[in-house]
């Protein structure tokens, strides 16, 4: 049995396009989810356990690039979907302002 793991935020399921990844542009690559902390990345590249990572998405909402820095914690290779990883980014500086959308009900 695993341990429970306690979180220090809410996350939030999201299904949005990330557009680059360090720098570079991406295709079939997803944020799955997001908190104020870190992300949950699917996409055809793996990116590795303690490698820095910069991405950038648009906000649904009002059409604006995102960029988010960070480590990534894990990955792991889909077996139900071969060729497809997902990764567990921890964001260097927390993005609170990214929570509060979430709370107020203005990210759709």
């Amino acid at each position: 049995m695993l341990p429970k793991v306690t979180r220090k935020c809410l996350r939030y399921p999201v299904d949005w396009e990330v557009k680059t990844c360090n720098g570079r542009p991406v295709t079939q690559t997803f944020l799955l989810d997001v908190s104020a902390m870190g992300a949950r990345i699917e996409g055809p590249q793996p990116l590795y356990q303690q490698r820095h990572v910069e991405f950038t998405y648009l906000m649904p909402r009002d059409g604006r690039q995102r960029r988010h820095t960070g480590v990534v914690m894990w990955m792991r290779p889909l077996g139900h979907k071969p060729g497809r990883y997902q990764m567990g980014v921890e964001f260097h500086q927390p993005n609170w302002s990214l929570d509060r959308e979430f709370c107020t009900g203005t990210v759709h």
